[in-house]
Order: C-alpha cells, then sequence, then structure tokens
C-alpha cells in the first residue's frame, strides 16, 4: 500500500474533529509549518488541535493531536505531537514516534509500523490481539551495555561520551553535514531534543564499543535487535529511568 492509499485507508476508518474554532478544515495531511506561521498559533506554546477516533464501534481507539510551537532550525518549525486518550489508543503508538512535522507522512509510517494499526484497518476488530511485553528483552539488553562498559578502562569509556550540554549543538551539525533528513529521522531528533526524552540519552561517537546503540543516519534510524525498535527503547529509558546510548553517524572529531 502506497501513502495515498494508507491516508485514503485512514481516512474511512477514523474520524478526526478540530478542537480550535478558527481551525475548522482538519485532516489527516496537515503540515506543521502551516500553523507555525500563523501568527495565532506561533507562541502559542503547546495546543490541542484535533481529536481523532476509530469509527469502528467497541474499539475505541482514541487520541488527541497537539500542535507544539518550538523552532529547530533545520529540523521543524513547530510540530504534532499525539497523545493517546483510551488503552487502545496507548496501544497504537507502542514502539513509534509520537511526534512529527507532516501528518500524512507519519501516520504512513505507523501503518508500516504499526501490527496493532495494521490488524485494525484490515478486521476493524483490535480486541482479540495479544499484548506484547518486551521490557524483560529491553533489560537484558541494557545489562549487555553495563557489562560492556564494566569491561572497559573508564578512559576510554569516558572518551565515547559527547557532551550532554550541546546536544542541540551536534544534531545541528548532523543537518548541515548530512544530507536533508528524512520525515523519520526528523520524528526520532525531535524526540530526543524532546523535554521527554532528553534526560535518557547519550550521544556516544563513532569510536564507542558498547554492542546496542542507536544509530541515526541521514535517511535512517536502527537499532541492532530486530525485536526490538528505537522507541521500545526511548520510551523505557524514561520510563525506567535508564540511559540510553545514540550513535550520530558522522565524525565528531576535534569536538573536544
Amino acid at each position: 500500500m502506497d501513502k495515498r492509499q494508507c491516508i485514503h485507508m485512514i481516512g474511512e476508518n477514523f474520524t478526526m474533529e478540530s478542537r480550535v474554532n478558527t481551525l475548522k478544515y482538519v485532516d489527516f495531511e496537515m503540515k506543521s509549518h502551516m500553523l507555525f506561521y500563523r501568527d495565532m498559533f506561533r507562541n502559542v506554546g503547546k495546543i490541542k488541535i484535533a481529536t481523532v477516533k476509530s469509527k469502528a464501534i467497541g474499539n475505541d481507539i482514541s487520541f488527541h493531536i497537539y500542535f507544539i510551537s518550538h523552532e529547530f532550525n533545520g529540523l521543524c518549525n513547530g510540530y504534532f505531537q499525539m497523545e493517546p486518550i483510551s488503552s487502545n489508543g496507548k496501544r497504537l503508538f507502542e514502539g513509534v514516534s509520537r511526534i512529527t512535522t507532516d501528518l500524512a507522512e507519519y501516520f504512513y509510517y505507523l501503518y508500516k509500523n504499526s501490527e496493532f494499526l495494521k490488524v485494525y484497518l484490515v478486521s476493524l476488530n483490535v480486541n482479540s490481539m495479544e499484548e506484547i511485553n518486551k521490557d524483560h528483552e529491553i533489560e537484558e539488553v541494557l545489562n549487555e551495555n553495563r557489562i560492556s562498559i564494566s569491561n572497559m578502562e573508564m578512559d576510554e569509556f569516558k572518551s565515547t561520551l559527547l557532551d550532554r550540554r550541546f546536544v542541540k549543538k551536534y544534531i545541528s551539525s548532523f543537518l548541515r553535514i548530512n544530507e536533508k533528513p528524512t520525515e523519520e529521522v526528523k520524528m526520532f531528533l525531535i524526540n530526543i531534543l524532546n523535554e521527554s526524552f532528553h534526560k535518557n540519552v547519550c550521544l556516544v561517537n563513532n569510536m564507542c564499543k558498547l554492542s546496542n546503540l542507536i544509530k541515526v543516519s541521514s535517511n535512517r534510524v536502527t537499532f541492532n535487535k530486530n525485536n526490538i525498535n528505537p522507541y521500545d527503547l526511548l520510551e523505557y529509558g524514561r520510563d525506567h529511568g535508564k540511559i540510553i546510548y545514540v550513535n550520530l553517524d558522522f565524525s565528531f572529531k576535534g569536538w573536544r
């Protein structure tokens, strides 16, 4: 299914209702910069602009869409944030980003990465889906990193860590050096700049010998364990006070 077909199917199976009187026409193809450059939204901070609900009775998939008027040069001029209302809304966003600058790109990304959404669009019944808890597997992954760190000389480990005070500067340089990032990469970078995750993210350079890293290139965000994805790790780190290591794929030579 291509993006156009995906958005059409989502529009057929979900309703989107505006929560802002002056924003009467909302749809699944809004781009955040369209709101950011309107005077009424540019300095608003965070505002609920829409509520999305599943049309199929009994599934109770519902979530709010907020507009956040935060600007980051080269990455976003404001962005959207999904906040689930119902338990099935939470299941919809498990293991994926909840932040985007382009709703059409986002819902296509969500379709490709959410087994929950695929099942709903095919069956219109999510109540029989099995809930999967990955916490034990993630804890094992983090424990592998702890063992790796304990086997390193501390000077060696410290030399691979980047100063957490300069995350914005690192990301800005990453964007300037690389090609224009994909929407998937932009979503991830906005997440780690967001206050929700930034305390649990530590950037490392290309010399880092840890086996379990989230790697970010100009077009992809990957993690080396196939059954665990980057957002599983980020959310676990945030909820359990764990450090997640991320490598931006470019040279940091001379930054110290």
